[in-house]
């Protein structure tokens, strides 16, 4: 999967802030098994949280760490548990499902 974009103006600027450190998306795929969901946390870097910064995902409860640099780790999660990670989270996150981007507080009526 490939993102495309093209900057008009000041590729440096930045519309909002990340108070958490390295800001994450998730995309979420549809599974092998009825109810099965794959969710993978993306990492972005930013410029007070450049290339190489060392992210983690809240998904898992391991001390793990990861490169700032796109895909984390995939995790296998049921419906409930995305939801209930989702609502757990204190920040909407964005989504991307079926090239379709939507925020976190947004799911219960697309899964």
């Amino acid at each position: 999967m490939s993102i495309e974009y093209v900057t008009i103006g000041d590729g440096g600027l930045m519309l909002c802030e990340n108070d958490n450190g390295c800001p994450i998306s998730y995309r979420i795929e549809e599974g092998e098994e009825e109810n099965q969901y794959i969710f993978v946390p993306y990492a972005h870097p930013c410029s007070s949280h450049g290339l190489g910064t060392i992210a983690n995902s809240i998904a898992e409860e391991s001390s793990t760490n990861y490169l700032s640099s796109g895909s984390l780790r995939p995790f296998q999660f049921t419906k409930d548990e995305i939801m209930d990670f989702i609502n757990n989270d204190e920040n909407i996150v964005p989504v991307l499902i079926e090239e379709e981007l939507y925020w976190g507080n947004d799911l219960p009526e697309v899964l």
